[in-house]
């Protein structure tokens, strides 16, 4: 019979295993068209109570003396796995045809709990019944991780508005840092401090980090633009969570291809408020705010021709599209010059 250590070892391994498939891996798994939405997440809830049970188990065994045989150690481990592959079988079984969103948000759920079974039984290898207290602090890890199931997104509808959700955060800090950098601006980032320089014969800060009155002038349109781009995604988000509807494989796709464009959105506006600060070069502000037009243009697009977007909500999808093209006409007629007519050949026109 193998010693302890190598029954931890092997199993260890095992886990790593499982961890690089989920990572690297995708199931060829075909969809019968025999799904079952409600005894699906049932199943799955089923077993990752099973395996919160078993890692507890496991832990209490291990806890303190005196320590499992190795026949016994063989039994309780077995279990673990077995849960484990009944989980990860679990995630398998949903079809690809359920949205490519929620698989993700599935798989990145189920990694996180093998992950944390790999460093439970990592710890107690290692620790022994002398670790009990991080044996517990890891127990509490994969507790935590298997209680993320009641949060879950279980349809393609609820996974893409966490990603709408969630870049609608990531823009919004964009906005705020913005925002915040223009009022210190107005306010004066030194105030009186000029003048006690001066009384001391010292020089004041130069301004090669502040904005000209070109720079101030381009800046309200620019900020425009940003604006336009969090209040696209807050009107999309009202709408999936309105209209979204899972009943087809169509309206089930037009989610994962509103999932593809909006993950574009927070990029582009980092890379577009990244050039605002002083010193700014126009150009480049003008090339960022012509990409950042054109994602926003075709999301609303999209959002036009998806079924969340009923006939009532065309007038938004309108008004920020003209929104967006005003704001971008501005920036480019602030940045039309001789150095930027040079540049026309990177245009990009909405």
């Amino acid at each position: 019979m193998e010693n302890v250590r190598n029954i931890f070892d092997n199993f260890i391994v095992n886990l790593q295993l499982v961890i690089d498939q989920l990572k690297d891996g995708e199931t060829e798994r075909v969809d019968t068209g025999q799904f079952n939405h409600v005894a699906y997440w049932e199943r799955l809830d089923k077993v990752v109570k099973a395996l919160s049970g078993e890692c507890t188990k496991f832990c209490m065994a291990y806890s303190k003396p005196p320590l499992p045989s190795n026949q016994d150690c063989e039994s309780l481990i077995t279990r673990v796995q077995n849960a484990i592959l009944a989980l990860v079988s679990a995630y398998y079984a949903l079809p690809k045809t359920q949205g490519i969103t929620v698989r993700k948000r599935t798989k990145e759920f189920v990694y996180g709990i093998v992950v944390a079974v790999k460093e439970l039984i990592d710890t107690i290898r290692n620790e022994g019944p002398d670790g009990s207290q991080k044996q517990l602090q890891s127990t509490g890890a994969v507790w935590e991780k298997c209680e993320e199931f009641h949060a879950l997104a279980k349809t393609n509808q609820q996974a893409v508005q966490e990603v709408v959700q969630d870049t609608i955060g990531l823009v919004k800090d964009a906005l705020e840092e913005l925002e915040e950098a223009m009022q210190e601006e107005t306010e004066g980032r030194w105030g009186d401090m000029d003048d006690l320089l001066e009384a001391e014969g010292q020089m004041a800060p130069d301004n090669e980090d502040t904005w000209t009155d070109a720079d101030k002038t381009l800046l309200a349109p620019c900020l425009g633009l940003v604006k336009a781009s969090k209040l696209t995604l807050n009107k999309i988000n009202v709408a999936v969570k309105t209209n979204g509807d899972c009943s087809t494989e169509l309206n089930i796709s037009q989610f994962d291809d509103l999932v593809d464009i909006t993950k574009t959105i927070s990029p582009n506006v980092d890379d577009f408020v990244s050039v605002l600060y002083a010193p700014m070069q126009h150009l480049t502000v003008r090339l960022n705010a012509e990409k950042l037009a054109v994602t926003i243009k075709n999301l609303l697009e999209l959002s036009r021709h998806m079924h969340i977007n009923k006939e009532d909500d065309q007038h938004w999808v309108e008004f920020l599209q003209t929104a967006a093209a005003h704001n971008l006409e501005k920036i480019q007629g602030l940045t039309d010059s001789e150095d930027i007519v040079s540049h026309t050949d990177t245009n990009i026109t909405l």
